[in-house]
C-alpha cells in the first residue's frame, strides 16, 4: 500500500510541475514548435536516467521511494501522450515534414538526455569511489 502512496504523491507533484511548465511562455516561437513539451520530456529523460543510476549504484534508496520518483513524479511529469497529440495535430494540418522532424528531434533529444544523465551519474560514482579509496589509503 505504501508504494501506491509514494507513486500517487510523486505523480501529483509531477503533473502539477508539468502543467506549470507547459503553460509557461519560454520564448516567442511559432505555435508549431512545441518547445515546452520538448523541454519537459528532455528534462524528464535526463532526470530519470540520472536518478535511477544513482539510486541503484550509490544511494540506498527505498524501493517505494524510487517508484514514487521514477514512476510517479517523472512518469506524470513527462508527456508522451501530449507529444503524440501534437504530432497528430501537425499531421492533420498538413505539416507532414515538420511533424516528422518534431517527432524525430524529440526522440533523439530524449535519448541523448538519457545517455547524458547516465554518464553524469556514472562520473559522480567514479569520483565518489575514488575519494573513498584515497581516504582508505591515507
Amino acid at each position: 500500500m505504501r508504494r501506491y502512496i509514494y507513486i500517487g504523491f510523486g505523480g501529483s507533484l509531477g503533473a502539477v510541475l508539468r502543467y506549470v511548465l507547459k503553460n509557461w511562455q519560454i520564448l516567442h516561437f511559432s505555435s508549431k514548435f512545441y518547445l515546452n513539451t520538448i523541454m519537459i520530456n528532455i528534462i524528464g529523460c535526463f532526470v530519470l536516467a540520472f536518478f535511477l543510476r544513482l539510486a541503484f549504484d550509490i544511494w540506498e534508496v527505498d524501493s517505494d521511494f524510487r517508484l514514487g520518483i521514477s514512476t510517479g513524479f517523472i512518469g506524470a511529469f513527462t508527456t508522451f501522450s501530449t507529444l503524440c497529440r501534437e504530432v497528430s495535430g501537425l499531421l492533420l494540418s498538413g505539416d507532414v515534414i515538420f511533424s516528422l522532424l518534431y517527432l524525430l528531434f524529440s526522440i533523439g533529444a530524449g535519448l541523448c538526455a538519457v545517455y547524458s544523465g547516465d554518464i553524469l551519474a556514472k562520473r559522480i560514482i567514479i569520483v565518489k569511489e575514488s575519494l573513498e579509496n584515497s581516504s582508505k589509503i591515507s
